[in-house]
């Protein structure tokens, strides 16, 4: 058989090798040449469709258990880091980082090129340099592989400072109740309004028998705020309670016009160290039984100087005392009450000057130490109590001050800031060891004042005086060497009851710039070589604006200018304590000679009964006393209908001499000899010469 007889069986039916007939298998005559063809043959025809031999098949393999190695690295990203560009020396950066076949082992980080080390989300930098930082952070998973590093790239750049606003204002200190009538906001070009807090001190209410009280203030307050600025800056006002229709803006002096901008809001321009009381229609009511207009919700503002540097500068961090906020005075029992009257600040272990931060303090009575020697109020401080500077040697028992020219002063003393020293909180005519006098004649020398200074010299500058107990300031030793003190920049105010005197002019002393309401003497004329000026004025119904009287004296050369009156609410008429200036009537016969006062440029603004009330004790001589440039809107509030506008007496002995009034107008109209009695309402008697009137 040959092969090209084997590829012709591709035709045969497909069988089994086995099945072919045996004859063929036999005639190749045992050949094996023949039965290697005829496998061939065979096999290609298997190929073909040839039913193989009926054997099992093989078992399938086991799949293999070999876990294949983990070679993908962790993946990390910052998430969180600083600006490209900052002027923070430090730097917070957070990060995560995650692995799809493993799990995170551990982060590395570094900074600036330095070695990888261990770290953790977030990471924070302090005391970078200035310029540019590069932050890396790389994860390992538990295989050892590590990411690829995320980065971080930024710069520190040096701090330029913007424009920051030029007015300091003052946050309302924590615990401290606003006025329920007003509030301000200082505005100033491309930064937000800003509120500057408005104090609020109600009328306090003082019934004493035989003397007549404070009821005819109930319901009656002050509101007043005070910010510090370098410039002009405008000011806005909103009435809590509503609407207004009009408003003035006092001194009428400064020319302020203010801009109604809505029906509960005005604004207007204030300049450095002007001190303004706003006054709306809805403000105003009758007071005094119903005998006289006036401001029942007063607000006062106060644009003080902005200090450039601290007055406690030059005192080393070592020698300061700066109390905590709180109370800092003990309880003691006060007409059948326990109150914290008696202060516990004592000498502040030891330092020379005492710091009162932002905050609200009750100190009580605080009878300071001659070791200290300066203290501080900051702008947003309220310090409820009094302050009496002692003087040198053994600290005087209250009945002392009876013959306080006895006294050794301290050489110093300085009180200053932007803060408030109040005496709301003391009970009225409260005397220094707690008791109770009614008036003056139970102890006068030993009520306790709002400040008592027994130095030889002193400086009260910028602070809020607010709600005597009885007088203001007051000096420890009328009969000693004549103390020399200067008053810049201070507000009296809150003062609701007689007794409730302002400050005295002392030798070649001053007081200027200052805000001064009263309901006694605002400014007691005591010492020669004095100068007032540039005074804002108000004065309830007692006392005299500047008083020369109740007791005989000489002095000479005292000069008060620049002085604007913006309300007189005088109404009782026959009492002559009332005016400008005034000799308050005493009947001590001793003599004296008062010389050379100078009054000038003076507005008095308003109805108001007097202009002066002189009527000096029997054997007290006034000479050249001179009026210039005074401008009286009106005469009025005379409500017992006595006529006693301006009084001008010597009598008993008492003589003046040479008073001019050159320049007196009253409502644009110019007082001369011909209508001093009708225009001007003068009433002269006695021993008077040499009263001349004129341009």
């Amino acid at each position: 058989m040959t092969l090209r007889d084997a590829f012709f069986l591709r035709g045969l039916p497909t069988m089994s090798p086995l099945a072919l007939p045996s004859a063929i298998v036999n005639t190749s005559k045992g050949s094996g040449r023949f039965l290697r063809a005829l496998m061939v043959c065979l096999c290609l025809h298997a190929s073909l469709g040839c039913d193989a031999p009926s054997t099992p098949p093989s078992p399938a393999p086991a799949p293999s258990t070999r876990v294949p190695p983990d070679t993908a690295a962790p993946v990390v990203t910052i998430t969180a880091g600083p600006d490209l560009e900052t002027t923070s020396t430090d730097a917070v950066l957070a990060f995560e980082a995650t692995d799809l076949a493993g799990s995170v082992a551990g982060l590395e980080c570094r900074l600036d090129g330095d070695a990888f080390a261990a770290c953790t989300s977030p990471t924070t930098l302090t005391a970078l340099a200035l310029g540019k930082h590069s932050f890396q952070v790389r994860a390992r998973d538990d295989s050892g592989n590590v990411s690829v590093p995320a980065t971080h790239a930024w710069s520190v750049v040096e701090l330029v400072p913007g424009p920051e606003p030029k007015a300091v204002v003052y946050a309302a200190p924590t615990g401290l109740t606003p006025s329920p009538h007003f509030e301000v906001e200082v505005l100033e070009e491309g930064f937000a309004p800003r509120s500057s807090f408005v104090n609020y001190h109600p009328a306090r209410i003082v019934t004493t028998p035989g003397i007549p009280g404070t009821e005819h203030h109930a319901g009656r307050s002050f509101s007043f705020t005070t910010f510090e600025t370098p410039a002009p800056v405008k000011v806005r006002v909103k009435r809590l309670t509503g609407a207004f229709s009009s408003a003035v803006v006092r001194p009428t002096r400064y020319g302020i016009s203010p801009t109604q901008v809505a029906p509960d809001t005005l604004e207007f321009t204030l300049e450095p160290e002007q001190k303004v009381s706003v006054e709306l229609d809805t403000s105003m009511a009758l007071c005094y039984y119903d005998g006289v207009v006036c401001v029942r919700d007063i607000l006062t503002i106060f644009a003080d100087k902005k200090d450039e540097v601290s007055p406690v500068a030059s005192y080393p961090e070592a020698e300061i005392a700066r109390p905590k906020p709180g109370l800092h005075a003990g309880n003691v029992t006060f007409l059948n009450n326990t109150l914290p009257l008696a202060s516990t600040l004592g000498s502040v272990n030891g330092a020379k000057a005492v710091v009162f931060g932002p905050g609200v303090y009750d100190i009580g009575y605080w009878e300071v130490p001659p070791s200290i020697e300066h203290i501080h109020l900051e702008g947003g401080a309220m310090v409820f109590g009094a302050i009496n500077t002692l003087p040198l040697g053994t600290p005087p028992a209250p009945d002392d001050y009876l013959e306080a020219w006895k006294f050794t002063l301290r050489p110093t003393f300085q009180l200053t800031g932007h803060g408030v020293l109040s005496g709301s909180k003391l009970p009225w005519h409260v005397t220094q060891d707690f008791a109770y006098c009614e008036d003056d004649l139970c102890g006068w020398w030993k009520m306790t004042r709002l400040l008592r200074i027994q130095a030889k010299a002193f400086t009260v500058a910028d602070v809020t005086l607010a709600d005597s107990p009885y007088w203001t300031v007051a000096l420890g030793s009328a009969g000693d060497a004549q103390p020399t003190g200067h008053l810049d920049g201070v507000k009296i105010l809150a003062q609701w009851s007689h007794n409730n005197d302002g400050a005295p002019l002392t030798t070649n002393g001053s007081i200027k710039n200052s805000f001064v309401q009263t309901n006694d003497d605002g400014v007691t004329l005591t010492a020669s070589g004095g100068t007032i000026e540039q005074c804002v004025m108000w004065q309830f119904n007692n006392g005299a604006s500047f008083q020369l009287g109740w007791y005989p004296k000489t002095i000479s050369n005292i000069t008060i200018k620049g002085i604007d009156l913006i309300h007189g609410e005088w109404w009782w008429g026959a009492g002559d304590n009332s005016g400008l200036l005034t000799f308050g009537p005493t009947s001590d016969p001793s003599s004296g000679a008062i010389t050379n006062i100078d009054v000038s440029d003076v507005r008095i603004e308003g109805d108001v009964l007097r202009l002066v009330g002189l009527t000096p004790s029997p054997g007290q001589k006034l000479a050249n006393v001179k009026f210039t440039d005074i401008r009286v809107d009106a005469w009025g509030n005379d409500t017992f209908n006595s006529k006693r506008f301006n009084v001008i007496e010597g009598l008993g002995g008492a003589s003046i001499k040479g008073l001019a009034f050159n320049g007196l107008t009253v409502g644009g109209q110019l007082v001369d000899e011909a209508n001093s009695e009708t225009l001007g309402q003068m009433t002269v008697t006695g021993d008077v010469t040499g009263l001349t009137f004129g341009p």
